[in-house]
């Protein structure tokens, strides 16, 4: 299969798009402040792109330090 011309751009376009998410989730994240006493805050996952997975790793471990997770 060929490459067009478009196609390195629309990869590195996905690139910058995965990584501005990842920030913005980043920075969300550490505004909000956890709230005293027990708490629980969902975290949805519809999928995680191969990019992201080292992003997605680091993120459950700082889960893991906040409190216990549950699998529904």
């Amino acid at each position: 299969m060929a490459i067009g011309p478009g196609d390195e751009t629309d990869g590195l376009k996905e690139q910058v798009r995965a990584i501005g998410r990842s920030l913005v989730l980043l920075i969300l994240d550490s505004l909000v402040p956890l709230p005293k006493g027990p708490f629980l805050r969902p975290l949805c996952l519809h999928g995680i792109a191969e990019e992201q997975t080292e992003n997605f790793a680091l993120r459950i471990e700082g889960r893991k330090r906040i409190g216990e997770s549950i699998n529904t």
